[in-house]
């Protein structure tokens, strides 16, 4: 019996409860300011409402693996996972051919350039599963918007690594970051 439960603490909920419980009050800040942004960038982006609701649930799955990656440096495959599944059903649910597609695209866009990047410098396998989560959601509102997402985490984390003189970060925050701001710069063109 003990075999086939898995403890609190090994369970994602586990794991995000100890991650908030592990991290400073201006993460903690930061954070819930993250899943605030998350729920504005899914209302902008999205007329249709099933597609509003799978990107707020990415949206907030991607901001407690953005917390997770900060104290841990892992990434949870089933927050990556929910994102997905979430991203799927509701693309589908819109019938618009556009959507799965730029969809489909985008994850193969935004997965297989961390993939290329995991390749040359080695970063984790939950930062290439993450990246392809980003590019599924952002590429079903736009499929500029996949590819925008990932060079914008790209420069966020860069821009960070340089200012704090650290070589190693977590990505999970940065690609949180590139999913909100290219979902919100896609709506600010789209307005203009």
């Amino acid at each position: 019996m003990a075999t086939t439960l898995i403890s609190l603490e090994r369970s994602v909920t586990g794991r995000i409860t100890g991650a908030w419980n592990r991290s400073s009050r201006s993460v903690r800040g930061v954070t819930a300011l993250a899943a605030i942004s998350s729920c504005v960038a899914a209302g902008l982006a999205a007329p249709p409402a099933a597609l509003a609701v799978g990107l707020l649930v990415s949206g907030l799955a991607f901001v407690a693996a953005a917390l997770v990656d900060i104290v841990e440096h892992k990434i949870p495959n089933l927050l990556v996972a929910m994102a997905c599944s979430a991203t799927v059903v509701s693309t589908v649910a819109t019938w618009r051919s556009s959507a799965i597609v730029g969809a489909l695209l985008g994850a193969v866009v935004a997965g297989g350039s961390m993939l290329i990047v995991r390749l040359g410098r080695g970063v984790g396998m939950g930062d290439v599963k993450l990246a392809g989560a980003v590019g599924l959601s952002c590429g079903s509102v736009a499929l500029v918007a996949a590819p925008l997402a990932i060079a914008l985490a790209a420069l966020g984390a860069a821009a960070f690594g340089l200012a704090t003189g650290r070589q190693r970060l977590p990505l999970g925050p940065a690609l949180w970051g590139g999913w909100c701001a290219a979902l919100l710069l896609v709506q600010l063109g789209a307005a203009g």
